[in-house]
């Protein structure tokens, strides 16, 4: 439960809370900033119907660069008293490619968000969470990080759930399930600092797929 899962990773419902608040329309402005979310792969053609979470006034959806129309926020019993209820698009027919919303206020578009048909899996990309703070020695800091299933253009691949190893070398330690599954097209894992300063190399492979190579400063 939550809108995060166990590493963190935002749910799709991390989304329709961000859209509750704002508009704050000020751009350096820490919270509250336009926003808008599809919030659904585009990836099964069975699935034709997209879930955009906006604080905006009018949402407009295209796929492929074809205007499938501009709506404004949902009206029923459910999205009555939400303070930006979710926009609803029905989709004729399933197309591969990018699905695109974007989001007006007074007629201007402020914000746009993709979603794109992923290909087959091809390779592996190493991202560190280290939420704006140094990786420090001798503190016990511990950081995640994730290991996303990409295909040939750089779009994360929902449906793998390819094996993931990580290999560590440097002054650190792997806290977790190694290899491990990817979910939801990515595999986790936590890093904790060890007690010098130095470089970690972190890699992630799988036989089917390009391999990924990170570091990071202990400080």
């Amino acid at each position: 439960s939550g809108i995060r899962d166990i590493f963190r990773i935002p749910k799709f419902a991390y989304h329709f809370y961000r859209s509750q608040a704002g508009p704050n329309m000020d751009k350096e402005a820490n919270f509250g900033q336009p926003m808008i979310y599809i919030a659904n792969f585009w990836s099964d053609e069975d699935y034709t119907t997209a879930k955009v979470y906006s604080n905006t006034e009018e949402v407009e959806l295209f796929l492929n660069g074809e205007s499938l129309g501009r709506k404004s926020p949902d009206s029923d019993r459910v999205s009555s008293h939400l303070n930006h209820p979710p926009f609803t698009f029905e989709i004729d027919e399933f197309e591969p490619g990018t699905l695109r919303a974007a989001g007006y206020i007074d007629g201007e578009e402020v914000t746009e968000h993709y979603q794109i048909t992923p290909g087959e899996p091809y390779a592996i990309n190493l991202d560190i969470d280290l939420s704006n703070k140094p990786l420090e020695a001798g503190q016990k800091d511990i950081v995640f990080v994730y290991a996303s299933v990409l295909d040939k253009n750089g779009t994360v691949v929902p449906n793998a759930e390819h094996e993931i190893r990580f290999e560590i070398k440097g002054n650190a330690e792997l806290v977790g399930q190694n290899p491990i599954s990817a979910k939801a097209g990515i595999a986790s894992i936590l890093l904790r600092a060890g007690d010098e300063l130095g470089t970690v190399t972190i890699t992630a492979t799988n036989e089917e797929l390009e391999p990924a190579t990170k570091q990071i400063e202990i400080e």
